[in-house]
């Protein structure tokens, strides 16, 4: 397998999490803006993926800094919160 068939690979073997799966609208957007021309629409895709990407770091930072400000009633009710998504499977 050639580098380009690995690279294909690895992509068509990501799951990405629906919270940051990209929508119709984005896709839409990212389509009408782009119309014909292709490389514009993969770099806009692209840079909207780094960005989400971006984002998606920013949430730990933002939920540890909410974990250590919390008391000690608002952690136990953070803990029951985080069972519930592992049971339910939302927190992946």
């Amino acid at each position: 397998m050639n580098d380009a068939e690995k690279l294909i690979a690895t992509i068509k073997a990501v799951r990405i999490p629906q919270a940051y799966d990209l929508e119709a609208w984005e896709a839409d957007a990212i389509y009408e803006d782009a119309k014909l021309d292709t490389f514009r629409m993969m770099g806009h895709a692209f840079e909207y993926g780094f960005l989400k990407g971006q984002r998606a770091t920013k949430l730990p930072a933002n939920v540890l800094h909410m974990l250590a400000q919390a008391d000690e009633r608002q952690l136990k009710l953070i803990a029951g919160f985080v069972r519930q998504l592992v049971k339910k499977g939302g927190a992946t």
